[in-house]
C-alpha cells in the first residue's frame, strides 16, 4: 500500500499493511525535545546573498543542489523533525559489530548465533536508525540523494588547501 509522496513522486510513502507492531525508543540524546529548536523559517535566500557579495546559486546549481533549497522552502512538521532527531542512532559497520557482540554476549547459548537467528538484520549499509510517532524510520544515502534530487557519487573534502570563487563566500558564511 505505498504511494508516492505529493511533494515528490519518486519518494515512496509509509506502507501501513506490513503488520509491524509500534515501536517504543528511548531518547539517544542529551538534548531534550524542549530545548531543541527547529528553524523552519530560515530559507537560503541566494538573492539576498548575491546582493550582500556572495552569489552562490551557480555553486549548488552545478552540484545539484538547488532542489535541496527548493524543498526547504516546503512545509515543515517540527514536532515529528525534534521526535525524530532526539531518538536518532547512526549504525556504521563499527556499531552494527558492536551490537551484534552486545547480544552473543549475553549468554553462553548464543555465542555461536549468527545476526539473524539473535534477530538482528544484516548490515548492508550505514544508515540512520530511529523512532517516529512509534514507527520505524530508516535513512540512508541514497534515500537523501533521492529525496533531494542529487547524484549519489561526489568527493568529501574538509580542510583542504584548494580554492575556487565560492571558497572566501562559504568561509565567511560558515
Amino acid at each position: 500500500m505505498a504511494t508516492s509522496s505529493p511533494l515528490n513522486p519518486s519518494v515512496k510513502s509509509l506502507n501501513f499493511d506490513n503488520q509491524q507492531t509500534l515501536k517504543i525508543k528511548p531518547i539517544t540524546t542529551t538534548l531534550r525535545e524542549k530545548y531543541f529548536k527547529a528553524l523552519p523559517k530560515w530559507i537560503v535566500d541566494f538573492e539576498s546573498l548575491k546582493a550582500n557579495r556572495h552569489d552562490l546559486r551557480q555553486a549548488f546549481d552545478y552540484q545539484g543542489w538547488l532542489s535541496y533549497f527548493e524543498m526547504l522552502n516546503g512545509p515543515t512538521y517540527t514536532n515529528l523533525v525534534k521526535d525524530l532527531w532526539v531518538r536518532v542512532e547512526v549504525f556504521n559497520k563499527y556499531e552494527v559489530d558492536k551490537e551484534f557482540q552486545l547480544k552473543q554476549s549475553v549468554s553462553e547459548e548464543k555465542k555461536g548465533m549468527t545476526r539473524h537467528e539473535l534477530g538482528l538484520k544484516e548490515f548492508i549499509k550505514t544508515r540512520i536508525r530511529s523512532v517516529v510517532q512509534g514507527i520505524d524510520v530508516r535513512i540512508t544515502q541514497f534515500d537523501i540523494t533521492k529525496l533531494i534530487k542529487c547524484k549519489n557519487r561526489g568527493v568529501c573534502e574538509s580542510r583542504t588547501t584548494k580554492k575556487s570563487g565560492y571558497t572566501d563566500s562559504l568561509n565567511m558564511l560558515s
